[in-house]
């Protein structure tokens, strides 16, 4: 490792960086793998002096000629309140620009080394992390309207929802995160244009529309849109009756029903295949409409004039990523299959750390515990894959979820905690995510609370990291969070600290590559 690269790091640290060259040394993160284990280590120092003061709030006591100062209280709007605090506009809930304001537990007095120690070295991780998101939320713009003239621009907007790793434009304009989500409105008249990733569309008539990269869409109005490009499924209602969809080769007409469209482009046969009811095929060539059921497919080529029949395949509009099951463990079925009807041993993928955990009919369970398993790699599915955590906790058994202390899921990268969700230390009582570092957890916008099954999905392009309802990510994500982009996990980590209770019922990590 360079002398400058260490530099390097550090600048990124203090937080002066520039925006050009903070997007360098992004790129550089993503692509060199020595960089980031040099900023791993740095995170590994920070880490292990968080975990001995973890819930303190050290002062520099005589630090700065006796100035207080806080680590990991977050406000964006606190910069001008104080010079000498440390603020760092870091990780936001979904639906939220900057995280709030949370208040300092366990606050510790006076001028012990030690605490002076995690003051600057938490304040330099935590500028790191925040410049992440402020660069990138700087740069970021709601989706924008377009401007059409005549009566267009009184149509009703359609919503358009994004997966977080879609990458799509609005009249040439980056559709981007706002406060309702992955999602933009669009007007009549706009075109959408997909590179990457699937949209769903939400139109004010009750259709909606599952749309595949790459794309080229123009909407038109509640009843009408064009493809150029793409692959679409569309679910019609009774209210949308009559609903169209125009491609260069035909014009579907619905007659309430699900149905999908296959557009290749470049003069190539468009295909129509009808799932449900009935829909009316339009060409250019036939004076008289055919009526296509379900079950029914046609393939038109407008050039060559030939409308070929065939059975329709669903399977032409399911996605098919690759996905790769590193870890599951269903641990309530786990001590079902040892019998016995006694509290048993942990399952062979798993090795005890701190505590004792015990297996019960409910799920894994313990207090003051921790229990480890390694993870496989996954470097195969390159730099765009997804990692999809479900961890379902059972509320309902002993002293409850939510505590002072934490009780969920880590992940690792060798001997360094990354990410945390569940129930994160401090007061709060609601799921939430942890990047440690000296940050305050992550809370969502509303709180929530007690067992259930929550999915965590990280994105290895963009570091970013989302909380889901449910065993699948899917839907809008209640908190969000940025660690460092590129990581691979190589460990999990299930636990819970003294005084805290928890029992899982299953645990699963998947990999995927989208």
């Amino acid at each position: 490792m360079k002398k400058d690269d260490h530099m390097l790091i550090q600048e990124l640290f203090d937080g002066g960086m520039p925006a050009e060259q903070f997007e360098r040394v992004q790129q550089r993160l993503r692509g060199d793998a020595e960089l980031r284990k040099l900023y791993l280590e740095y995170a590994l120092m920070q880490h292990l002096l968080v975990e001995e003061f973890e819930g303190v709030v050290a002062e520099a006591g005589d630090v700065e000629a006796g100035v207080e100062a806080e680590v990991g209280n977050v406000d964006a709007g606190a910069v001008a309140e104080a010079e000498s605090r440390r603020v760092v506009v870091g990780h936001f809930p979904a639906g939220r620009g900057a995280m709030r304001r949370q208040p300092a537990r366990g606050r510790k007095r006076g001028s012990d080394w030690r605490g002076a120690g995690i003051l600057a070295l938490g304040a330099a991780a935590a500028v790191m992390v925040g410049a992440w998101l402020m660069i990138s939320a700087g740069s970021r713009q709601p989706a924008q309207q377009s401007e059409v003239a005549g009566d267009s621009a009184a149509e009703p907007a359609a919503r358009v929802i994004a997966t977080e790793e879609s990458v799509w434009t609005v009249d040439g304009i980056p559709g981007e995160l706002s406060a309702a989500g992955f999602s933009g409105e669009v007007v009549a008249g706009a075109r959408v244009e997909l590179g990457r990733g699937t949209l769903r569309w939400e139109l004010a008539n009750g259709v909606t529309a599952e749309m595949t990269a790459p794309a080229d869409v123009r909407y038109l109005e509640p009843l009408r849109m064009e493809i150029d490009l793409g692959t679409a499924r569309f679910d019609v209602p009774p209210s949308g009756t009559g609903f169209t969809v125009a491609t260069p080769e035909f014009e579907a007409v619905d007659l309430g029903t699900r149905f999908g469209v296959v557009v290749s482009g470049e003069g190539a046969a468009a295909e129509l295949h009808v799932f449900e009811g009935k829909v009316e095929l339009r060409t250019s060539s036939i004076l008289e409409p055919q009526v296509l059921e379900a079950g029914e497919a046609a393939r038109v080529d407008a050039a060559a004039d030939d409308v070929a029949r065939f059975p329709s395949s669903p399977q032409v509009f399911e996605s098919s990523p690759t996905w790769q099951v590193l870890l599951e463990e269903d641990f309530g079925a786990a001590f079902a299959a040892a019998a016995g009807g006694e509290a048993g041993e942990l399952p062979s993928d798993w090795i005890q750390g701190t505590g004792t955990s015990v297996l019960t009919e409910n799920g894994l369970a313990g207090s003051g515990f921790t229990v480890y398993a390694d993870l496989p790699s996954v470097r195969q599915l390159g730099p765009d894959s997804v990692l999809d955590v479900v961890l379902d906790v059972d509320g309902a058994v002993g002293p409850g979820f939510h505590t002072a202390g934490w009780s969920g899921l880590s992940l690792y990268v060798g001997s360094t905690e990354v990410v945390f969700f569940g129930d994160s230390f401090g007061d709060d009582a609601t799921w939430s995510i942890d990047v440690k570092q000296g940050l305050q957890p992550v809370l969502p916008e509303e709180a929530v609370t007690g067992g259930r099954m929550v999915t965590m999905r990280y994105h290895r392009a963009t570091g970013r990291v989302l909380l889901f309802h449910g065993d699948a990510a899917s839907g809008a994500p209640f908190v969000s969070a940025l660690i460092a982009p590129g990581l691979e996990f190589d460990r999990v980590r299930l636990g819970a600290s003294a005084g805290s209770w928890l029992v899982v019922r299953r645990v699963e990590l998947r990999a995927g590559a989208e």
